[in-house]
């Protein structure tokens, strides 16, 4: 279905300016966040294809797309999303989140289940025994990344994508390329180990944790996702077939039918 966008941007309480793309519609207002080094943008194919004339905001999260730079982290990226929330004033609201957008998603939900009527956590980075070690190098490593998609062309970046992913949608590949152009070095700083079993523990939301397959690059195992199931009172678990952590581009129309079941499910 075809949309109208326009573009907006606030400050939250320590400064950082964030910028998102909104899509007024009806019914619950479905907030998108999106994993590291990507933006909002990544997220308009799905938003568009949809159905009904939704309330959707893309947002892109500090240090990425065309929000400002600031402290990076779980908590900053938690806080970030409750004070969009509170601004927006909105009556219910739905979270989808990819990756490190889905880990804050349950951030959210469990520091403040008041505001969210449903999360969608797509194959969310639920590590375990990642050592000070690991991290840091994991995070110099990012950096490294960042600055060489800075001094890349847009035209070395299709090409990249294209080698990297060769079974995405063409039409995925422009937001992928705007984006690794936008991330900022600081992003890395997102890049650790978060206490999500006790997320999931104190979370008193509706969530439905979705993952694809371990040997495609899925994060979230089946072992995983049980044990998620168990913790979170509130959730359970569907995996979708054929894709690894890149479930919306990889098996997109396997991500929308669900989002769009989920869409359609009658809720307390």
């Amino acid at each position: 279905m075809s949309q109208e966008w326009f573009e907006g941007r606030l400050v939250v309480p320590d400064g950082t300016s964030l910028h998102y793309a909104r899509s007024p519609g009806a019914g619950p207002t479905w907030i998108y966040l999106h994993g590291l080094a990507d933006s909002g943008a990544i997220w308009r194919r799905v938003a568009e294809r949809m159905p009904g004339a939704l309330d959707v905001v893309l947002l892109d999260s500090r240090n990425h797309g065309n929000s400002g730079g600031g402290l990076g982290g779980h908590e900053n990226h938690v806080a970030d999303v409750i004070s969009v929330i509170e601004e927006l004033r909105v009556p219910e609201v739905i979270l989808v989140g990819h990756s490190i957008g889905a880990r804050t998603a349950l951030g959210v939900g469990a520091c403040r289940p008041d505001l969210v009527s449903l999360m969608v956590l797509l194959d969310p980075p639920f590590m375990q025994g990642v050592t000070g070690a690991t991290r840091d190098g994991q995070r110099v490593a990012a950096r490294q990344t960042a600055a060489s998609w800075s001094t890349s062309t847009p035209s070395q970046l299709f090409d990249l994508a294209r080698r990297q992913h060769p079974q995405w949608d063409e039409a995925d590949y422009p937001a992928w390329v705007e984006s690794k152009l936008q991330v900022r070095a600081e992003a890395a700083d997102d890049i650790g180990e978060v206490p999500w079993r006790d997320l999931a523990l104190r979370c008193d939301v509706e969530a439905v944790l979705v993952f694809g397959d371990e040997d495609l690059g899925g994060l979230v195992t089946g072992a995983i996702a049980e044990e998620f199931t168990r913790l979170a009172r509130k959730s359970r678990s569907v995996r979708i077939p054929g894709c690894g952590h890149n479930m919306q581009r990889e098996n997109f129309e396997g991500t929308l039918d669900l989002l769009a079941g989920e869409w359609s499910r009658p809720r307390a």
